[in-house]
């Protein structure tokens, strides 16, 4: 049985609050809040502005962006996106930071209306993560890293059930993490990126993209902070366990329904921030993958792209040192196993890896 043709892209997994929007504690040392209250509380460097499409008035209380046709995605765009409202990063070569921006009832509309947080050196070498519209899957968070004018994109399908929606980008070292929340306490990893660069800017964005035809829409942000992580940010113990994931592992043996697999399918398997490469024999897909180290066992999503389509392959996990222990039931969308063992009938698939080498791991 193949898994290439089960794989997908989301998952949930819980990062702890890192600071309360209080109006009171603007620009507290290592943190830089601006809660749009009338006026600019922050020296912000606007992109490209346009006055026109920009407003603290419209929506007392908030930073009202209003998009327009405008792209900064890959190379040769015919008009460059406006408004971008962007802040000195302190220190830019520090290890750790946060930044976390507050939509209010931002409802795309058409096909690339988005908004949400940039983390931005200059148009080719950007992180953004956007509520946008995007193709036939709806409202989604799109998280994209661009470098030297090539991307990498991850679209999550997401529920509105609330009015603000809190975005967040946590820089640890080079990995950044994206994250959401509703309630703005509760946030879910949604993407991990490693970039090399150093970023000079941070900030927030509302545009429509390439598209010439789309609606103009508002985009309200009730709030922006940046903040730099405490020690105990730094080393969290989810991201630590993602870190130890990272490498590349080879299939040692395999069960299915209770029965040892003689030859199975999977060859190995990448993981690294941002990226799950599935090898068979002939040939390879590519992913992305978060894990929920909550439930007992750990879990493990991983998404493929077909086209808009977005399936999840939810495996359940364990990993000791160089040992890693993977479980699923061979089907999109199904519940991740609730623990690690096949049994004769079923359709659990339980795979043993083991960590390649360094040299094999760099060769890869």
């Amino acid at each position: 049985m193949r898994l290439i043709h089960a794989l997908a892209v989301l998952s949930l997994f819980a990062f702890p609050a890192l600071g309360a929007d209080a109006a009171g504690e603007k620009n507290q040392a290592g943190r830089l809040f601006d809660d749009f209250d009338g006026k600019l509380a922050l020296d912000w460097k606007q992109i490209r502005p346009d006055p026109t499409h920009q407003s603290l008035n419209k929506s007392p209380g908030k930073l009202t962006i209003t998009t327009q046709y405008g792209s900064i995605h890959r190379t040769g765009r015919p008009v460059l996106a406006k408004n971008l409202f962007l802040i000195d990063i302190p220190q830019p070569d520090q290890d750790g930071f946060a930044v976390t921006t507050v939509l209010e009832a931002f409802r795309p509309e058409t096909l690339y209306n988005q908004a949400g947080l940039l983390i931005y050196r200059d148009d080719d070498n950007y992180l953004k993560f956007v509520c946008e519209m995007s193709g036939t899957s709806g409202t989604t968070l799109n998280a994209i890293l661009e470098q030297s004018g090539e991307s990498v994109v991850t679209n999550l399908t997401i529920p509105f059930e609330h009015e603000r929606l809190w975005l967040r980008v946590v820089k640890r070292g080079k990995i950044y993490e994206c994250s959401s929340s509703n309630d703005g306490k509760n946030f879910t990893s949604t993407a991990d990126f490693t970039w090399d660069d150093t970023p000079r800017l941070v900030g927030i964005l509302a545009k429509n993209g390439g598209r010439p035809d789309a609606r103009e829409i508002d985009a309200r942000f009730d709030s922006f902070e940046f903040r730099v992580l405490t020690v105990e940010e730094k080393e969290d113990p989810a991201q630590l366990e993602r870190l130890s994931l990272s490498g590349v592992w080879n299939v040692v043996s395999g069960e299915l329904g209770g029965k040892k697999m003689t030859n199975p399918a999977v060859a190995n398997i990448t993981i690294q921030p941002g990226k799950f490469i599935l090898r068979e024999k002939a040939r390879s897909v590519t992913g992305s993958w978060v894990i929920d180290t909550a439930r007992n066992p750990k879990t493990l999503t991983v998404y493929l792209r077909s086209g808009v389509k977005l399936t999840p392959l939810n495996w359940a996990y364990a990993i000791e040192g160089d040992k890693l222990t993977l479980c699923t039931v061979a089907k999109p969308d199904a519940e991740a196993p609730d623990s690690l063992e096949t049994k004769e009938g079923d359709t659990r698939m339980l795979l043993k890896l083991q960590r390649a080498k360094a040299e094999a791991e760099d060769g890869s």
